[in-house]
């Protein structure tokens, strides 16, 4: 079956490594998710990190059919639930049945098999004047010539006649001789019937009344299960089993020349539609909201480009929207070319430094997926692969400290990089001294330097962000490092700490240097005066 996302053939595994959580793309896979069912694939997609540009644009066209014909979408989203069952489709799923519980198992996959894909390729035939991306009109020949061949066209055309078949035991007819007593004393089977008793109803009804066709009982319909099931050591349901196995034999028969029929592909695709669709309807609900979203240009990977006008953070717009009044997250601007590819980023605490990194880095996952960017414009050059280290507290390995696990991570960021990497640091070397960590950092700069990939060093070591120039002075390589510092605007009232607003703005320039961490203090109660104030309020003083 072709692929929608695979033009070449198999999909790699998807990667490893912390930069998923790093990132926070878990609300993001289940924002795209077109249901629970479906996470998995939608997650596999995204970490997979495609790299080649004209798989990319393979996406990028599928998706932008969608987009355009929404009746379309509408008409694949409502065949998923077949897909997932015929996929089931000559599968081992009746392996260990019974003789006639397979047949009829067998029989109806069989059923939604033809009947899903008939209805596919009449789906994408009305749709066919609106289709342009490759991929759809591939799908569309692959499943005309799958419905056209001499063995699906057998196939359809005798499941009726099989079904009806197999529908003609639909309820036995037993006859009971009783003794002299009224009890049951032998009993034999007199007819399979096509027909299904129906509910209890009394001898005159049943005997008089208009509809006694039904065959209604003489008493209720007794479901399986109401009583102790009968075991197959009764004679009488052995010799059932045995006539229901004769019914249902030309059945059984016929089954065989579509042994080889089978529907495994047919999984793949559901998961790929699904993906599609998924990222279909959250652009139309972005998009209703006001947000921006584009088609990223690709470059080429060797370029190392990107350059995105208005970008945002994704992750967070979503969860802005469950807030009692939603805002816009704030936008900014991203460029990493010849002017700037590693970057130094300081400004004031909860400024938008980690926002904007990860907005980075989900731009590049969303861009190799094949998806829309948030963002007014741009352009840019898949990764190979994307390296992350956000430290958190106490995560160190026993008898490691948090500076041992951090410099064994870069060290093996270094071992594995290549200069069509992204490599997103934020507020590493923490657990030491501001001296030490300024002589890593640096090391750590010039090094993404020499190896010329795309990286964000978030920082407070403000004096790192000065030094730029004369680290690109002191070793060779492709990478110019610069600096972005978050924007805050410092308030005149300093009586109780540095209190500054917040603009969010990540511009290239130096800082100045003040990290504003004291409003955090004071927003949190730790002035001294608010401190002694709490200090008396207890009684503690």
């Amino acid at each position: 079956m072709t692929s929608l996302l695979w033009p070449e053939g198999a999909a790699p595994a998807p990667g490893g490594g912390t930069w998923p959580d790093d990132l926070a793309l878990e609300p993001l896979v289940r924002a795209l998710a077109l249901s629970s069912r479906y996470v998995g694939a939608t997650r596999a997609v995204l970490t997979a990190l495609c790299a080649d540009i004209e798989t990319i644009a393979y996406r990028q066209d599928v998706l932008d059919d969608l987009l355009r014909l929404p009746e379309l979408a509408g008409r694949l989203e409502a065949l998923l639930p077949g897909l997932a069952v015929a996929a089931l489709a000559g599968t081992s799923r009746w392996a260990g049945e019974a003789g006639i519980f397979q047949i009829a198992g067998r029989l109806g996959e069989l059923e939604v098999y033809v009947a899903t894909l008939q209805a596919l390729r009449a789906a994408l035939a009305e749709a066919a004047p609106g289709l342009r991306a490759a991929g759809w009109l591939a799908l569309a020949a692959t499943v005309t010539n799958l419905t056209a061949s001499p063995e699906f066209r057998a196939l359809a055309a005798e499941l009726p006649a099989l079904r009806e078949r197999l529908e003609r035991a639909s309820s036995v007819t037993l006859g009971v001789n009783l003794d002299a007593q009224l009890r049951p004393e032998s009993a034999t089977l007199l007819a399979v019937n096509a027909e299904r008793f129906g509910g209890p109803r009394t001898l005159l009804g049943r005997l008089l009344g208009p509809d006694r066709e039904r065959q209604s009982g003489l008493t209720p319909l007794r479901q399986a299960g109401e009583r102790q099931a009968f075991g197959p050591d009764r004679q009488l349901f052995l010799d059932l089993s045995q006539l229901l196995e004769e019914v249902t034999a030309p059945v059984a028969e016929a089954l065989t020349r579509y042994a080889r029929v089978g529907g495994a592909a047919l999984a793949t695709l559901e998961d790929e539609l699904a993906f599609f669709l998924g990222a279909a309807r959250l652009v139309a609900a972005l998009r209703a909201e006001g947000l921006p979203l584009c088609r990223p240009r690709l470059a080429p990977p060797a370029a190392r480009l990107l350059r995105a006008r208005g970008l945002y953070n994704l992750e967070l717009a979503l969860r802005l929207r469950g807030e009692p009044a939603p805002a816009a997250p704030v936008a900014n601007d991203a460029v990493f070319d010849d002017t700037g590819r590693i970057f130094v980023l300081t400004g004031p605490n909860r400024g938008g430094k980690t926002t904007y990194t990860r907005a980075v880095g989900l731009a590049h996952v969303l861009a190799q997926a094949g998806l829309l960017l948030p963002a007014e414009a741009a352009e840019i050059s898949p990764v190979d692969a994307i390296y992350t280290l956000f430290p958190a507290a106490e995560q160190a390995r026993t008898g490691m400290g948090r500076l041992d696990e951090e410099a064994a991570h870069l060290a093996a960021i270094f071992r594995q990089a290549s200069a069509m990497s992204l490599v997103l640091l934020n507020e590493p070397l923490g657990s030491t001294s501001p001296h030490e960590a300024l002589a890593i950092a640096r090391d750590v700069l010039c090094g993404l330097r020499m190896l010329g990939a795309r990286a964000v060093l978030v920082t407070h070591l403000h004096e790192l962000a000065h030094e730029g120039e004369a680290l690109n002075e002191a070793v060779i390589g492709t990478s110019r490092i610069d600096a972005l510092v978050a924007g805050a605007i410092a308030a005149s009232d300093h009586s109780a700490g540095d209190g500054a607003a917040r603009t969010y703005r990540i511009t290239r320039g130096l800082p100045d240097g003040r990290s504003y961490a004291a409003d955090i203090a004071v927003a949190h109660g730790l002035h001294l005066s608010q401190i002694e104030r709490t200090l008396r309020e207890r009684g503690a003083v």
